[in-house]
């Protein structure tokens, strides 16, 4: 007997979702299936998004910011809470990658004139000029990339993860919120095992 059939007949199976619509079976194999799909994805992704910064000397996180500040700047530039959002980063992080992108002048930034609090990003004639030189790059790449779905499959997953982010972003709080209760709990434990373990040796 291998050890994979000592493990399968000693352990119980363990099901990681109750919802009905994501068994296939009674089985939870074809959902654990996409999951690490999609981290394998994601990596992906990240791994292209390298490579296109790499082209033009910037990391693959700066990549980012410049084509969502070419895609949301419109006529009078982005605020860097806006661009945050929209790669799922926070506004400390973007201030400071964007910083850099400020000193290779691949972007300016601005103040909002109808609010002085607020950064606006823009880009510079040279970061203009550098997506414009990618874009032949990312078209011959992104066209291998969804070369297995034609339209109708291409707006399916369109809205498909439209829908699957904003779950991502709960349950990842919700994850969030457990750790966070399980380590004030594990801190309270510890702290009364002290305090009963002082009151014995007095």
């Amino acid at each position: 007997m291998t050890k994979r059939q000592e493990t399968a007949v000693n352990h119980p199976r363990l099901l990681t979702v109750s919802r009905p619509d994501l068994l296939v079976d009674g089985s939870d194999a074809k959902l654990r299936n996409v999951i690490h799909r999609l981290h394998s994805h994601g990596q992906v992704m990240e791994k292209l998004a390298g490579g296109f910064g790499k082209l033009y000397d910037v990391s693959g996180v700066q990549h980012q910011i410049m084509t969502a500040v070419q895609r949301l700047q419109g006529t009078e530039g982005v605020a860097v809470v806006d661009v945050a959002e929209y790669i799922r980063r926070s506004g400390a992080f973007v201030t400071i990658e964007s910083g850099k992108l400020v000193a290779a002048d691949l972007l300016e930034k601005m103040s909002d004139a109808s609010d002085g609090r607020r950064v606006l990003l823009r880009l510079t004639r040279e970061g203009h000029k550098r997506l414009a030189d990618l874009a032949p790059v990312q078209r011959r790449i992104n066209d291998m990339l969804f070369a297995s779905l034609d339209r109708d499959r291409f707006l399916q997953l369109a809205m498909l993860l439209g829908d699957l982010l904003p779950n991502a972003e709960h349950a990842a709080d919700m994850l969030e919120l457990i750790n966070k209760d399980r380590k004030r709990t594990s801190l309270r434990s510890g702290l009364q095992g002290r305090h009963k373990k002082a009151a014995g040796e007095e």
